[in-house]
């Protein structure tokens, strides 16, 4: 079955890319032809069988979504053309869209052209496995292995962070940490949970959530997880414990 639909998945872009051909040629050809065209030549030198990896298919997937997006540019751009200019008929919007869907192709080319074994980075596939723990996490820091000391330039973010956790009168509930990808996010996190001091240090908990969710959160493993972190089951006053359905149920998640 997998093969069948990695079969369909190159058949559709194959014949997506010829009536593209043909439909936009000449000045109205569509933008990044020749990557399109790279990428066909890897498919057909390349047979579907049942052993081929089914993650194959994110990577026909995101040929396929790149070619619709760049037939639609070409429509766009045929009206503009006449004005021309430094932009040759794209918008500023449009040229950064084209820059991404580049670098894509060519991620795309190599994943095709690459060894069977081989990683190209950038392309693993979280999709490949939907196990709960078979998926990588980010781990929960460790004081012995995790200096803060390394990491000078957090001082101020960290400090701002643990006051306004502390002070929980201003209206801080929740904090959040965004930004791309790359610029400290996760190792801000570990800093604020090692460097917690008095009553919530015994009341923290690092929940390890996946890089990628794929929308079908199990948080029945979640708490569960949250919960050999406490170092026991969870009891009420009485010490009876309590179930991980209840628990479940009193957080609102069923």
């Amino acid at each position: 079955m997998s093969a069948d639909h990695l079969q369909f998945l190159k058949n559709k872009f194959i014949l997506d890319l010829e009536e593209a051909e043909e439909e936009h040629s000449g000045e109205n050809e569509i933008p990044l032809l020749s990557r399109f065209q790279q990428i066909r030549d890897a498919l057909k030198a390349k047979d579907i069988t049942a052993a081929t990896p089914i993650r194959l298919k994110n990577c026909l997937y995101n040929a396929i979504s790149a070619l619709e997006e760049c037939v639609v540019l070409s429509e766009k751009r045929e009206p503009r053309k006449k004005k021309d200019g430094p932009m040759h008929g794209y918008t500023l919007a449009e040229h950064w869209i084209l820059c991404k869907t580049r670098r894509l192709l060519v991620q795309v080319k190599r994943k095709l052209t690459a060894p069977a074994d081989a990683i190209i980075p950038g392309m693993t596939d979280m999709a490949a496995s939907s196990s709960y723990t078979s998926l990588q996490v980010i781990p929960r820091p460790n004081s012995r292995n995790f200096d803060p000391d390394y990491f000078p330039g957090f001082d101020e973010q960290v400090n701002t962070i643990l006051d306004r956790l502390e002070n929980t009168g201003d209206g801080f509930q929740e904090i959040g940490i965004v930004g791309i990808g790359g610029s400290g996010k996760t190792t801000l996190a570990q800093l604020v949970f090692t460097k917690i001091d008095g009553y919530l240090r015994d009341n923290r908990i690092w929940i390890c959530l996946f890089p990628k969710l794929s929308g079908d959160v199990d948080f029945k493993e979640m708490i569960k997880d949250m919960l050999k972190q406490c170092g026991a089951a969870a009891v009420v006053d009485d010490g009876v414990e309590i179930e991980v359905e209840e628990l479940l149920e009193n957080l609102g998640k069923l």
